[in-house]
This record gives C-alpha cells, structure tokens and sequence, in this order.
C-alpha cells in the first residue's frame, strides 16, 4: 500500500512578514501570514513500496500558504492575499528560493 505524502515530511507552523497593498485603501502595510512547511525526512518511512521508493528522491521542501485573507490595519476591512505565491520552494532547507532580479535569466522561469 502506497504511503501518503505527508508521511515522508515533517510539518512545521509558523508565520512570515508580507507586505500588501490594501485594495480599498490603497495602503501598504505588513502582515504576518501562517505558513505549513514541509521538510523531507532523512530516510524513507516504513511500509514503503516501490513507487514510493522511486518517489522519495525527487521530493522538495516547501511551504504551503495558509492564510488566504488579511484584515487591512488602516481600513479595517477585509481583502484576498495575493494568489501569486501560495507555494514556495526551499532551496536545501535553508529557506525560500531567492532569485536575483538582475539575473539575465529572471523572466524566463
């Protein structure tokens, strides 16, 4: 039997600064948004099959966005984060993948 995929991460919880711009108010503020993240386990979990071996080495750690609306500091009223970036990659467990916006290749990914 197949495992699931949170058997091969460890989940933690935490919180990340944001900045957005309110759409109603149109000021920009900091907000502190949840995030899950998943960090691949060293080894493989028991009860492993096949395909779950031939899985395991191309898994990635990522975090997950949680926070789906904020509430504006100034306005108070509520608004949608932005949907842009609801997933991140790691870059070896380290932290979120920062790419060089003066990299000649930064468009193209």
């Amino acid at each position: 039997m197949a495992l699931q995929e949170r058997d091969f991460y460890t989940e933690t919880q935490g919180t990340r600064p944001a900045s957005y711009a309110c759409p109603h108010c149109k000021r920009r503020n900091d907000y502190q948004i949840h995030w899950v993240t998943r960090i691949k386990k060293d080894r493989l979990p028991p009860g492993a099959d096949d395909r779950d071996r031939a899985q395991f080495p191309k898994l990635r750690n990522y975090m997950i966005r949680t926070d789906d609306l904020v509430t504006c500091l100034t306005c108070r009223r509520r608004f949608e984060v932005p949907s842009h970036q609801s997933l991140v990659f790691l870059a070896d467990g380290q932290g979120p993948v920062q790419y060089d916006p003066d990299d000649d290749n930064f468009g193209n990914r």
